[in-house]
């Protein structure tokens, strides 16, 4: 292992929730039912659109009875089941600052150090599988709060706005390509596994780059 600079190290922690060699030029493709699809990176004005429905989504959901922010779920989960998120996020803090510390001492090894670097990997795997244990935890915990429905539905509505289907592929012409859905009401109307792979390869993507 060659030496690494801390802020070349730190950088491959930011990176290291999402495997960047899936996307290029702001872009993932994906197959489903043997199409071929991608999800591009939103434009500004799909941003501005998703961002002024999450708003409207807002309003509405905290207007209803029965609706929790995150503060107020935060406070009944304590009181009446003791569940203590702050504590949770703190937990996440010290895990993160683990595999930070972590990252740097495997930065320090020679490449002949082979099983003190084993041993630091493995630690690596072990802090960061128990973090995102906890993460997966509180998201639980606190997915009913309006914060994280509005949240949800932006980047559904993103979603809906930034997929394409592959229509046309020659060898020496630009690839054809449209997008799935005409609306967000289609997309939200389509009942097969395409919404939810492609949220997922959205969401991979917006966090990735």
């Amino acid at each position: 292992m060659e030496e690494q600079t801390v802020n070349e190290v730190l950088d491959e922690l930011q990176k290291d929730i999402v495997n960047t060699e899936t996307i290029q030029d702001n872009k993932i493709h994906f197959l489903s039912d043997e199409v071929v699809y991608r999800v591009v990176m939103p434009t500004q004005k799909q941003n501005h659109e998703a961002t002024c429905y999450k708003n409207k989504r807002y309003i509405k959901l905290l207007s209803e009875d029965g609706n929790l922010t995150i503060k107020v779920l935060t406070k009944i989960l304590k009181e009446k089941q003791n569940i203590d998120i702050d504590d949770l996020d703190k937990q996440t803090k010290v895990l993160e600052e683990e595999m930070t510390q972590t990252y740097i001492s495997l930065a320090m090894k020679k490449e002949n150090e082979t099983i003190a670097i084993q041993k630091l990997k493995t630690k690596l795997e072990e802090v960061r599988n128990k973090r995102l244990d906890i993460i997966m935890e509180m998201a639980t915990f606190l997915s009913p709060a309006i914060e994280n429905q509005v949240q949800d539905d932006y980047y559904r509505f993103l979603t809906a706005k930034c997929t394409e289907k592959l229509i046309s592929k020659e060898e020496d012409k630009e690839d054809v390509w449209e997008k799935v859905w005409s609306s967000f009401k289609v997309y939200e109307d389509n009942d097969t596994k395409l919404p939810y792979l492609a949220l997922g390869k959205l969401t991979e993507l917006v966090y990735g780059c």
